[in-house]
């Protein structure tokens, strides 16, 4: 049941409107106007306001109509539709060759063919797919994208707009000479023969390891949570329960936490797949996008969401190919939600070149300044707390609020 203050703009709608202008179509419409976002959460809340509406004391035609409306198959396929067409409208509005040829190749789509789990259905952008068969350049042009709107590597000569931050060098190089001592280590333990051999769990206590290392000393004050053993997502278990699919969320590999408003806020995913994993399954995976599109819309979802949608960005990484790592990022630009592949790099577990170790470092740095700038934006839009510290801890010691591991440094500013 829907509680008796949401939504009443649209029941009011479904009271009073003359019967001839009151379909399915519409009642999305006026759905959105209220929640201000799209999700396919829509339709069943959809039809649980008709449900809600159908036990109330109303004419019996009125109820009749509405109880022709609660058919949720036909509310997904108009809901499908629907989105493709606010889509379809942000792509031409946003004027680039390359928002032109994404809309041309979905116009080529035949909409019955998308399952809910694609992102295309959920109104998302998985540049990776071969559906849209990028260029090079394509991907230059949206990758600069991100890099200006979300400030990932920042040079300390740069002068920084407000609310942007940057490490001081000298931090920088200590987290990624304590990155090349860990994966130098695990080289020495011959991590690549042991993931050689097919285990999965030892490939990702390997990554747990190096992410986790480079996170340490992060300049926030909050705290830092990278759960792992298969933990189940939050975001995905609210989604799957709001849609009575599950009781249970999926379950990345890992995952990195952030404690915002007396909350764990799920900012990244890692899976690892095999380790040998080939285009064709990377390709028709979607189980990480579909944990960032999760973790986005349970940020998203609370006040200030403008704002929080001009800044949040979910990052998704996985390992592709072989023996390479891709990190994604979900981000919203020009109303648009791109998944967008942001960096990737071979994971050198044995004795790589140098150039394959400082170019895996250096996707990991990245992958720290970009939570770094995103949790200081989601923070400030959300009115961080002023006394707390950072922790960076385990999953199975994130139960405590006051564990604290790492004490950062002041924050630095060029």
């Amino acid at each position: 049941m829907t509680s008796r203050n949401e939504f009443d703009s649209l029941k009011d709608f479904l009271r009073k409107q003359p019967l001839n202008k009151i379909s399915i179509s519409k009642c999305l419409y006026e759905l959105w106007n209220q929640k201000d976002v799209q999700s396919e959460d829509d339709c069943n809340c959809l039809l649980e306001i008709l449900k809600d509406l159908t036990e109330e004391n109303l004419e019996n035609e009125r109820k009749s109509h509405l109880k022709s409306m609660q058919d949720i198959n036909k509310i997904r396929c108009i809901w499908k539709e629907l989105l493709m067409i606010i889509l379809f409208g942000n792509l031409r509005n946003a004027n680039t060759s390359v928002h032109t040829h994404i809309f041309e190749k979905i116009q080529a789509i035949d909409l019955n063919d998308l399952t809910y789990d694609t992102p295309l259905a959920n109104g998302i952008i998985d540049i990776d797919s071969p559906i849209y068969q990028l260029k090079e350049d394509d991907y230059d042009i949206l990758v600069d994208v991100i890099q200006n709107q979300y400030k990932f590597v920042i040079s300390p000569s740069e002068t920084l707009s407000h609310n942007r931050w940057v490490e001081r060098e000298i931090d920088r190089m200590q987290v990624a000479t304590n990155l090349t001592d860990t994966l130098l280590h695990e080289i020495k333990r011959n991590a690549l023969f042991k993931v050689s051999q097919g285990s999965e769990n030892a490939f990702v206590d390997i990554m747990y390891r190096l992410i986790e290392t480079s996170l340490n000393e992060m300049p926030i004050d909050l705290k830092i949570d990278i759960t792992r053993n298969d933990r189940q997502s939050v975001s995905s278990k609210n989604r799957k329960a709001r849609q009575v699919i599950s009781p249970r969320g999926n379950k990345p590999d890992l995952m990195i936490r952030v404690f915002f408003k007396r909350k764990w806020n799920e900012l990244a995913y890692f899976e690892s797949g095999k380790w040998k994993t080939t285009d064709v399954k990377t390709n028709h995976d979607h189980k990480l996008a579909r944990l960032c599109v999760d973790g986005y819309n349970d940020i998203t979802k609370k006040n200030k969401k403008d704002e929080l949608r001009k800044f949040c960005i979910i990052f998704g990484i996985n390992v592709t190919e072989e023996h390479f790592m891709v990190i994604h990022g979900l981000f919203r630009e020009k109303g648009i939600k791109l998944y967008l592949p942001i960096i990737k790099a071979k994971i050198p577990l044995n004795n790589e070149q140098v150039d394959d170790v400082e170019n895996f470092i250096h996707a990991l740095m990245i992958l720290r300044n970009g939570l770094l700038v995103n949790i200081h934006e989601i923070n400030r839009i959300l009115q961080k707390p002023k006394s707390t510290k950072t922790t960076v801890v385990q999953s199975e010691q994130s139960s405590s609020e006051d564990d604290s591991i790492i004490r950062t440094p002041p924050y630095y500013t060029s």
